[in-house]
């Protein structure tokens, strides 16, 4: 992957980001041919993004993937923070994000719901 682009935006409205992506087709006229965007805030971004890039598979930073585990595994409706091994998911969560091969892939997450189980 590259870095392809920086905006200046007024605010993170839905507006705003739109104008941002369409200032981006235009100035990268092989836009076509991105397969994936990693974005680097929450949730918020996804549907517009797979508004204007159908065939794209848009992902969480590494970094904010945790971080919204983390925060998901504290809740109560979840048992809290005591009923979790939080390294191990997380350990679970980095070899599936790493994972050479669908099989490997399939293995990690095998592991990660046998992690959760009790839980889910």
């Amino acid at each position: 992957g590259q870095y392809v682009q920086h905006s200046l935006m007024e605010n993170e409205s839905t507006e705003c980001l739109a104008d941002a992506i369409e200032a981006f087709k235009l100035s990268n006229s092989s836009w076509e041919q991105i397969r994936v965007i990693v974005i680097d805030r929450d949730m918020g971004e996804l549907s517009l993004l797979e508004t204007h890039f159908p065939h794209v598979k848009v992902i969480l930073r590494h970094f904010h993937l945790k971080k919204y585990i983390r925060s998901e595994m504290k809740k109560s409706k979840y048992g809290g923070p005591s009923s979790f091994d939080m390294d191990q998911v997380e350990d679970a969560v980095d070899m599936l994000r790493t994972a050479p091969t669908i099989e490997d892939y399939t293995k990690y997450l095998k592991y990660l719901y046998f992690l959760l189980e009790p839980h889910i």
